[in-house]
């Protein structure tokens, strides 16, 4: 059995409340093994290597099917082409579903597709929908030419993808919808609450409140071995100023919205040891009582970042799942 004291001592005092899941332990005791420091201490770039290192997988899963890099044009920086990766499962011959990935990481880290590759393999398999992962600029680099180029790179792929159904493989009746984890979540309502043809939308461990360490969760998970509060305010302290402060935005900030009647189906998946829990629950609690088509997964005793985290195998798998029955239920 391995050992995994050091970990569980870290976890203890939430141990005292909640159930601590065995990945959770085994994924925190790699991170102490290897020496890495807490999120919140690194500058962007150590912090971008960091996270390689904890999101590197060493089991690729196998894909049947055509993966086919393209670029997209901007409409706001004029030359640049925005980079997309295409994975069109063998599966999907008649393809009913295309999905826009945006990848998590705090408008700041994460532009490393293998973090997020395995997932999205799974995911397109299991729903033979078309995903299109979006490798949207990111801060604090794109902010002299265009600080919210990370959303609008999100829309620019998302307009590209519905007038490029047939192309994609699909046809004009193919539904578009959004898949994002932390960041990618809140990637996902800003163009959901734009582009009104967007069907969809399934957000994982999403960044809903700029405002929100009055929570609970955020009280709770200050300080725990994983991604916490006090990262989480690390990377709001970066990002608040490049986006002109946008607590008082409802595009930027969807947990001030006043109307979400007009929300695509939703499906939200949060676990019970992340910081973001709370807002993510309260959220789909509003779309619910909206009227929405909602559906909420809490994932027990699992942190921030299971989706992707190359420690979290059940997890993942479980997370995906979940995205499949909802993909193929938009059908």
């Amino acid at each position: 059995m391995e050992d995994w004291s050091t970990a569980r001592a870290f976890w203890a005092e939430t141990a005292e409340r909640y159930f601590v899941d065995d990945e959770t332990l085994a994924a925190t005791q790699e991170a102490l093994d290897m020496g890495l420091m807490p999120l919140s201490s690194l500058s962007v770039p150590d912090g971008r290597k960091m996270l390689e290192k904890l999101y590197s997988h060493k089991h690729r899963v196998a894909f049947d099917g055509k993966i086919e890099d393209q670029q997209v044009p901007s409409s706001v920086t004029k030359g640049y082409n925005i980079p997309v990766t295409v994975y069109k499962p063998s599966s999907s011959s008649a393809v009913s579903t295309i999905v826009l990935y945006f990848h998590g990481g705090g408008l700041i880290y994460g532009d490393n597709k293998k973090m997020y590759e395995n997932s999205l393999k799974t995911i397109a398999k299991g729903s033979a929908a078309v995903i299109i992962y979006v490798e949207y600029r990111l801060l604090p680099e794109c902010a002299d030419t265009d600080p919210m180029a990370p959303f609008n790179d999100a829309v620019d792929v998302t307009n590209w993808a519905l007038q490029n159904k047939t192309s994609l493989g699909g046809q004009a009746k193919t539904k578009v919808g959004v898949l994002g984890d932390s960041a990618g979540g809140l990637i996902s309502l800003y163009v959901s609450d734009i582009i009104k043809d967007v069907r969809f939308q399934a957000l994982v461990y999403s960044w809903i409140n700029f405002d929100q360490t009055e929570d609970q969760s955020c009280q709770e998970f200050a300080s725990v071995p994983a991604f916490n509060t006090k990262a989480m305010q690390h990377i709001i302290k970066i990002v608040n100023p490049l986006l002109s402060f946008p607590g008082n935005n409802p595009r930027l900030n969807p947990a001030i919205r006043e109307n979400v009647a007009s929300s695509p189906p939703t499906l939200v998946v949060v676990g019970q040891l992340d910081p973001l829990r709370d807002s993510n629950v309260d959220y789909a609690g509003k779309l619910k009582k909206s009227g929405v088509d909602t559906r909420l997964v809490l994932m027990e005793g699992l942190p921030h970042g299971f989706f992707s985290a190359a420690n979290f195998v059940k997890a993942n798998v479980t997370a995906c799942t979940h995205i499949v029955r909802f993909i193929k239920s938009i059908n």
